[in-house]
């Protein structure tokens, strides 16, 4: 997972350990699952042909865990490259073929999202595919229809696509089928949030346990960190939900929404107070628990400076992002695909960078809002150890009687107890005084906008009101549809900025070709 996407680096350590841990799991399952999934990421959309043969190589093993994860390891190493390439097709058709000769279900359903990963992003070009999945009697290769269409019209809203999901959704017999139909919604949607939640409306409200499950994962991939009031209040009566499952998928929805929500959010402190009660108590079901757990994870993913993200702000479809997803929803069928979630996760953030790559400390952004309604949640405080206050004990006159007897016959116990009383009441007194005096002083009303430093967290809600390079010395060359900006001096002649030089992270592979030679830019 860390080096996801980097074995195009010149020395291949990373992919030729991975190999290497493959080939000396001899026949543990669990070695040979991790190796292939990991293979599978840190070669991801390379389509090395050496690659896909060792991972073909433990598919045909037939063992049930690790071929599943070969499978998947596959998809991984093709992703997007669709049937063009020999290579691709030779695995494409391999893998279903494969998939129909084997009785292992986990290996069919590998394969069936395997050869999704292939065709993300092809959109017409993956439709021969599709239509052979989709009439299959088998309905886990109906199941591979469903991601197919979800994965290889991404981001589109491409009605064809939308419509064949519908009808997957409302006339399969198979649950599963249904459930990845409705949840596929979410990727070919995820641009058009507001229509798809109209779309899902009526299915959100299904008897069919299994599409509200869908309805709900659908809402929150195409609604993650907009904090919608209407995708809000479509997920909300599902947390109450009398299936657990549902439960589950709708607690991990509601925080994909209000991820980066500050807690001034009143819809945030209502819901983190559900989970943490969810977590705590005993007599909730162990997917239920494991859901509110998720939903923590994702509200503070990154120290809540990351958010859930299958596009740029350019409009470019992440097929990264979208296969994590789509492998993310597996956890279904096996807990250890949990880890994929973290390829959809992308970092909000603003950074100006002059020309050498330095970050000057003057640049600022201005932000048209008060400081809490974009505020970090506090994070949850450990506990410091200290006793709890305990409820008053009702003291009897019998008892203070004795008290009193005790004292006049010089008992010091008895003494040292009535001033420890007396000493407790006498602090209570002052802290109640303290409390009260602070509650009388006005407030001051909080301002209405403010400055952020260079870098900053710049939600997905916080963008719109976010004001870059006015008035200062540092200003962007060009409007910048991404988070970094590169900054141009206005004052070359005055004094050098304060900058923070940023220093490389090495990974041990040859460094980058020079920056081009200087040239003049005359803007239109």
């Amino acid at each position: 997972m860390i080096h996801s996407n980097r074995a195009g680096g010149a020395d291949g350590a990373t992919t030729a350990y991975l190999v290497d841990a493959i080939k000396n799991a001899g026949n543990d399952e669990m070695l040979q699952h991790g190796g292939c999934l990991g293979l599978g990421l840190a070669a991801m959309s390379t389509g090395d042909a050496a690659l896909y043969q060792e991972l073909n190589n433990v598919l045909l093993f037939d063992s049930a865990v690790a071929g599943q994860a070969a499978a998947l390891g596959i998809g991984l190493v093709f992703l997007g490259t669709g049937t063009e390439s020999p290579v691709a097709s030779e695995a494409v058709t391999e893998l279903l073929a494969y998939a129909h000769e084997t009785a292992h279900e986990k290996i069919i359903r590998g394969a069936a999202v395997g050869v999704s990963l292939v065709m993300a992003g092809q959109e017409q070009r993956a439709d021969p595919l599709i239509d052979q999945l989709r009439t299959d009697r088998d309905p886990i290769f109906r199941y591979g229809a469903a991601h197919t269409i979800g994965l290889a019209y991404v981001g589109t809203a491409n009605n064809s696509a939308v419509q064949r999901l519908l009808h997957m959704a409302v006339s399969d017999v198979s649950d599963d089928v249904r459930r990845a139909a409705v949840t596929n919604l979410g990727l070919v949607m995820h641009e058009q949030p507001e229509k798809l939640i109209q779309l899902v409306a009526l299915l959100a409200e299904s008897f069919n346990a299994h599409v509200r499950y869908g309805a709900s994962l659908a809402v929150g991939i195409a609604c993650a960190g907009s904090g919608s009031v209407s995708a809000l209040a479509l997920i909300e009566p599902m947390l109450k939900d009398r299936v657990d499952y549902v439960r589950q998928m709708a607690y991990i929805s509601m925080a994909m929404v209000l991820s980066q929500r500050p807690e001034s959010d009143k819809q945030v402190e209502t819901f983190t107070a559900t989970l943490n009660t969810v977590i705590t108590e005993k007599h909730q079901t162990v997917l239920a628990k494991t859901g509110a757990i998720l939903a923590k994870g994702i509200l503070s993913a990154g120290g809540q400076n990351m958010c859930i993200s299958l596009s740029t702000k350019q409009g470019k479809q992440k097929l990264q992002a979208a296969a994590g997803i789509a492998v993310w929803s597996q956890f279904w069928f096996w807990y250890p695909l949990k880890h994929f979630l973290a390829l959809s996760l992308s970092p909000t953030f603003m950074v100006g960078l002059n020309k050498d790559l330095d970050v000057p400390t003057a640049f600022a952004a201005k932000c048209a809002a008060a400081p809490s309604q974009f505020a970090y949640a506090t994070p949850l405080k450990e506990d410091d150890g200290k006793e709890k206050d305990t409820m008053a004990t009702a003291t009897l006159s019998t008892s203070a009687k004795a008290k009193a007897r005790d004292i006049k016959k010089g008992k010091g116990d008895a003494a040292a107890a009535v001033e420890k009383e007396k000493a407790a009441e006498a602090d209570k007194a002052t802290e109640d005084g303290a409390k009260a005096k602070e509650a009388s002083k006005p407030k001051v009303p909080e301002p209405t906008e403010y400055m952020l430093s260079n870098p900053a967290r710049i939600t997905r809600c916080q963008a719109d009101v976010v004001t870059v390079g006015l008035g200062q010395r540092h200003v962007p060359v060009a409007p910048s549809g991404s988070s970094v900006f590169v900054l141009m001096d206005t004052d070359v002649d005055g004094a050098a900025p304060d900058v923070v030089k940023l220093e490389p992270i090495g990974d041990g592979s040859p460094p980058e070709a020079s920056a081009p030679a200087d040239f003049v830019w005359t803007p239109e």
